[in-house]
């Protein structure tokens, strides 16, 4: 189906006529294209109809045409009559004009009501029709309190947890009450405390605390706080700027022996200047090589400084992009740093722990990864592909791992450095919904033909199992050579059960409320997937 778009420029009328078009999507420095996401048709008032990211999966929807509300989405694209009724997983909404969500239905058939009064979220049921929560409103009642009690409902409403939080009158939260909480009994008790401007300076320590009838002040908790903890300060204090919109400087931990010893955050810039806030600069040179260049220029990096409680301090050095290059903590003894490296488009690249950074921070040349014995044994190296997916990641003192990805971004294989001494590769094969069917490994993945493809299995035929992967009645799109499987999981039904043992006497749950649900999973015992050995688990559905 093709679509046309009428497009009026200065008078003139164009018509274009697009089977699919793209109009999401980023590309790399390098031009090269990273996601893309595909929208494939929309209705007479433009609702989206179908989309699809990156080859991948379809997804469909429905929409109310009287109020342009969502009706249903459909998971595999859209259903007709010559697809299988299993080909979707379908998700229905239902709304109410002006109020919003009032119910939705999964593909397994379970429903969630919502329920409001006076356009406010009052209640949320269950499948049976069953309150499994509900909210209750009070604006100034007559305590002169506003508050909002939200109710758990445990079982058929014989027990629930109920917790009223209390606002003052410019919404901030200054009382969470946990009703009957305690072991005894009792209610249990957050106080928050907050400055003239709105800013958090206090949040008490929860009290068990009884006849709790409205807001509970910091005056009122401050006795039974200090009976429970036997502590007069169980409270978390906490300062700022002295102006309006100052950022927190000051935390003071809940305790005694902490009243005198705060936390504190100062902010500061680099100084090449001063040894604490001078920071190293380090330039990626291709995929493995890093540059030790001059120290980072006065004030081009913001330098938080924190120190706890304990008087240890840690400074963290943020570039212009908000991401940390450098983490420098006091031992006692000296600093240990730790270089965050990065490439041009904010990718981790190198990560330099102290043993390292002391060696590439006191010199001034290139050093390669894979032949530097110093990167080799201390630091972590991360390579991209051009879609800036993570394709090598090696840990110190280790061999790299390697990823490979299909079209839609989706990792599908994975090779540490003993899998590479013996030839095979780790793989993780998802079902067209997203759900992962089969991990195992193989030999000789086609590496070409994956880069190009949407991966996965189809849905298990069991009619020819010696042809599938491993026995499991999973086929695959691409190929796998010399296949060991290690784990099948199934879904939606239990045919599984009947197709694999034959024989079985097992007495298998309902087979109602199923779809879009995990019914089973097998394990290889040892080596290979033995099904007279394997490993059973099956999940029950509703």
């Amino acid at each position: 189906m093709r679509r046309q778009i009428v497009i009026m420029l200065l008078g003139l009328m164009t018509t274009l006529s697009l089977s699919a078009f793209a109009i999401a999507g980023s590309r790399n420095t390098n031009g090269h294209e990273t996601t893309r996401q595909d929208f494939f048709a929309y209705d007479r008032r433009g609702n989206l109809l179908s989309t699809a990211i990156g080859g991948g999966m379809p997804t469909a929807y429905r929409w109310n045409t009287e109020s342009s509300t969502l009706a249903a989405s459909l998971a595999g694209g859209r259903e007709t009559a010559s697809e299988r009724a299993d080909s979707v997983m379908t998700t229905f909404y239902t709304y109410e004009p002006l109020v919003g969500c009032t119910g939705i239905t999964r593909p397994d058939g379970r429903h969630t009501g919502y329920d409001y009064q006076g356009g406010r979220l009052s209640e949320i049921t269950n499948n049976r029709g069953e309150p499994t929560n509900s909210y209750d409103y009070s604006l100034y009642d007559g305590n002169g309190t506003n508050h909002i009690r939200q109710t758990t409902h445990l079982d058929l409403g014989q027990h629930a947890l109920i917790t009223d939080n209390y606002y003052d009158g410019f919404g901030a939260e200054v009382n969470n009450i946990q009703r009957h909480h305690s072991p005894s009994g009792k209610d249990i008790v957050t106080v928050i405390g907050y400055d003239a401007i709105g800013r958090k300076t206090e949040q008490w320590l929860p009290v068990p605390m009884a006849g709790c009838d409205g807001i509970v002040t910091n005056v009122g908790l401050h006795t039974a706080s200090a009976q429970t903890y036997s502590d007069s300060h169980a409270v978390m204090r906490y300062q700022y700027e002295p102006q309006s919109g100052g950022e927190l400087t000051t935390t003071i931990p809940a305790g005694e022996n902490y009243y005198n010893h705060p936390a504190t955050v100062q902010k500061l810039c680099s100084d090449p200047s001063k040894a604490e806030l001078c920071c190293r600069r380090f330039i990626l040179s291709g995929d493995y090589k890093v540059k030790a260049e001059k120290n980072y220029e006065a004030g081009e990096l913001d330098v938080v400084l924190s120190t706890d409680a304990d008087g240890r301090r840690q400074w963290t050095f943020i570039d212009w992009r908000g991401q940390k290059v450098l983490d420098r903590r006091d031992t006692g003894s000296g600093m240990a740093d730790t270089y965050y490296i990065y490439d041009p488009v904010g990718n981790l690249r190198m990560v330099l722990p102290p043993a390292a950074s002391a060696v590439l921070a006191a010199g001034n040349g290139t050093y390669d990864a894979r032949t530097d014995l110093t990167l080799k044994r201390y630091a972590y190296v991360y390579r991209y592909d051009e879609r800036l997916n993570c394709v090598e990641k090696r840990m110190p003192g280790c061999e790299p791992i390697r990823y490979a990805y299909d079209r839609t971004g989706t990792k599908v294989f994975s090779q540490d450095g003993n899998q590479r001494q013996r030839g095979v590769w780790s793989f993780a094969l998802l079902d067209r919904f997203g759900r992962e069917a089969v991990t195992g490994e193989c030999q000789n993945p086609d590496s070409v033909a994956l880069a190009k493809k949407w991966v996965h299995v189809d849905t298990p035929d069991f009619a020819a199992r010696e042809s599938t992967l491993g026995g499991s009645g999973y086929r695959s799109n691409v190929n796998l050579g010399n296949v060991r499987l290690l784990t099948a999981n199934y879904y939606d039904d239990y045919t599984f059960i009947s197709a694999l043992w034959p024989d079985h006497n097992l007495p298998l749950p309902t087979t109602s409320g199923l779809r879009g649900l995990q019914t089973g999973s097998i394990n290889a015992v040892g080596n290979t997937m033995d099904y007279n050995t394997t490993q059973v688990t099956m999940m029950k559905g509703a």
